[in-house]
C-alpha cells in the first residue's frame, strides 16, 4: 500500500511509513503509483551521498544554504492538536522513538524530513574530513544549540576531543552520549561505549576500556570496530604484563 501523506510504498502490513514515519491504514481501493516529484530527496540525504563520493566541496555548499535558509526558530519537535512532528535523523532512530511513547499518548508521531541539527553534524563531518578540528567543534556547538538532547551530536564532539588529544574531555562527552535521551537506539549507544572505550585506552585505564567495549558488543554483536579495539587492548595489557615481570 502507499502512504497517503508522501506517496511511498509499504509493506502491506505496515502501521507507519517506512519513509516519513505517517500512520498508514490498509484501503480496500486500488492506489496510484507514488508521484516521482513528491519523493524527492531531502538536504540531509543528498549532503550524505556527497559525503560518501567525498565531494566535500559540493556538499559544504548544499550545507551552508541550507543553514542560511533554516527557518526562524526551527525546532526538531513541533507538537499539535493531533500529532508530534519530529526530524528524526534516520529510520532507526524514528523506530526507537515509536517504540518508547508507545501507550504514553494518543497523538500520531510523524517523521519530517531535513533536520539542521544533522545539517551542522554533516559540517562537522567535512570538517574533520579536511583535519580543521576547531571548525568541527563550532560546528558541533551550533547542532547542540538546536538539538542538545542528541546522541551523535555529543559522539562527534568526543571524536573530536580525541583528535586533539583532550582525552578526559572526550570521555565525559561519550558518556553524554550514552545517557542524553532516554530512547536512544542501539546503534547511538553503541558508538557511545566504543568512544568511551577509545578515550579510556588513551588515558590509558585499559581495564575500564575493555569493559565499555564489551558493553558495545552486547547491543551490536558483530560490530569489527569494537572487536578489533578488545584485541589491541589484551595486546597492550599483555605487553604490560611481561614488562612487569
Amino acid at each position: 500500500m502507499f502512504c497517503s501523506q508522501c506517496s511511498a510504498q509499504n509493506p502491506d502490513d505496515s502501521v507507519y511509513c517506512l519513509n516519513c514515519g505517517q500512520k498508514v491504514t490498509k484501503r480496500t481501493e486500488l492506489l496510484e503509483p507514488p508521484d516521482p516529484s513528491r519523493t524527492r530527496q531531502d538536504f540531509n540525504q543528498l549532503a550524505d551521498q556527497l559525503i560518501a563520493t567525498r565531494r566535500w566541496s559540493e556538499a559544504q555548499s548544499l550545507l551552508d544554504k541550507t543553514i542560511r535558509e533554516m527557518p526562524y526558530g526551527w525546532n526538531p519537535i513541533r507538537e499539535e492538536a493531533d500529532s508530534l512532528k519530529i526530524a528524526f535523523w534516520d529510520q532507526e532512530e524514528f523506530f526507537a522513538y515509536v517504540q518508547y511513547r508507545n501507550g504514553q499518548a494518543n497523538k500520531s508521531i510523524l517523521w519530517t524530513t531535513g533536520s539542521y541539527s544533522k545539517a551542522w553534524y554533516q559540517l562537522a563531518v567535512i570538517a574533520i574530513e579536511q583535519a580543521h578540528f576547531d571548525l568541527g567543534l563550532n560546528c558541533v556547538a551550533s547542532g547542540l544549540e538546536i538539538e542538545p538532547g542528541h546522541p551523535h551530536l555529543w559522539c562527534e564532539k568526543g571524536f573530536i576531543l580525541n583528535r586533539l588529544h583532550r582525552h578526559q574531555e572526550a570521555l565525559d562527552c561519550y558518556r553524554r552520549a550514552g545517557t542524553v535521551r532516554d530512547w536512544a537506539s542501539m546503534s547511538q549507544l553503541a558508538r557511545a561505549l566504543r568512544g568511551e572505550g577509545a578515550s579510556l585506552i588513551d588515558l590509558n585505564r585499559l581495564g575500564a576500556a575493555e569493559a565499555a567495549f564489551l558493553r558495545s558488543l552486547e547491543l551490536e554483536t558483530s560490530n569489527q570496530v569494537a572487536q578489533h579495539e578488545l584485541d589491541y587492548i589484551r595486546q597492550l595489557q599483555n605487553k604490560r604484563d611481561t614488562h612487569s615481570r
